[in-house]
């Protein structure tokens, strides 16, 4: 078995071309040639350098972070949610920084450059540069999901085809005890 990390396009294109069996992704644009299997929810955080006023608030809105410098993961399908978040809502965000890389986003944010919105924030905490503290957003009407996902239209390998079943019968078990 061999993993890679991509961004969402190239993963969709991978899968589409015969490179991969099975992909996860982000539940956006998911084109109805696959099946796609929930995970996980992903709710977007506000990430704050720990010293942030908000850092110590239960929860961040929209409304609280527009006028603050934001540091923009600016990936096609990640910009375009995060930044819909807020016209959705009539308002515009003050982009200070637009970076590429999910690690200059958590350095600038630890190094007190701004805030962001992520779906995933491991620990960061990296000495004489910071750390991160995240909170939830309290105004998004949807969470994204994790899914698994494969092809329609391809009979995929017993070990692909088993180990799709495993993945979303143990991901639908974990909702179930969760509710």
């Amino acid at each position: 078995m061999r993993w890679r990390a991509d961004k969402h396009e190239a993963l969709l294109d991978g899968l589409h071309n015969g490179s991969f069996d099975l992909i996860i992704v982000y539940d956006y644009d998911i084109p109805t040639t696959l099946h796609a299997s929930p995970l996980r929810s992903m709710p977007i955080q506000v990430v704050l350098p720990s010293a942030h006023p908000l850092a110590s608030s239960q929860s961040c809105s929209l409304s609280d972070l527009v006028a603050l410098p934001m540091v923009l993961l600016d990936q096609p399908r990640t910009r375009d949610y995060i930044l819909s978040l807020f016209a959705n809502r009539g308002l515009s965000p003050t982009v200070a920084y637009r970076v590429d890389s999910f690690e200059m986003v958590r350095s600038l944010v630890a190094n007190g450059f701004g805030y962001a919105l992520l779906n995933f924030v491991p620990p960061y905490n990296v000495y004489g540069h910071g750390t991160l503290t995240s909170r939830p957003l309290a105004d998004v009407d949807r969470p994204q999901q994790l899914v698994l996902a494969r092809l329609y239209r391809f009979r995929a390998p017993r070990l692909v085809d088993e180990f799709f079943k495993s993945v979303s019968f143990a991901a639908q078990q974990l909702t179930i005890s969760t509710l």
